[in-house]
């Protein structure tokens, strides 16, 4: 019958060699806070030229909320919500504008059909 045999001796670190583990790859981002992102700045950047474009304003702002809620649900699967709420932030900021932008529309419009269905005295 054969003695058991000891493994090998373990060979010492080369001099290169870091004595602390490799740093974790970092979380991915929250699917929906790029995209957020990016109608939020399209809706504020278009906004300033031409008005249409802050009607998705809101849309950024469901983005990002959404996204928000997802990187607080999961906080070891995303990475911290930092751009959900730069979304977040855009599509208030910009439904915020198309509200003012609407309210005056409105009383602007209301204010002509008024001054046009008033009869004149001259």
């Amino acid at each position: 019958m054969s003695t058991p045999t000891s493994p090998p001796p373990v060979p010492p670190a080369p001099a290169w060699a870091h004595p602390w583990p490799a740093p974790a790859p970092p979380l991915p981002v929250v699917p929906g806070s790029t995209a957020g992102v990016v109608v939020g700045i399209v809706a504020l950047a278009g906004g300033l030229v031409l008005l249409l474009p802050l009607v998705v304003a809101p849309i950024a702002w469901y983005l990002g909320a959404r996204a928000h809620r997802r990187a607080e649900r999961e906080p070891d699967r995303w990475r911290p919500a930092g751009t959900a709420r730069t979304a977040m932030v855009l599509g208030m900021v910009g439904s915020g504008i198309l509200a003012v932008v609407s309210l005056l529309a409105v009383v602007i419009a209301t204010l002509t059909w008024v001054a046009i269905a008033t009869p004149s005295p001259y």
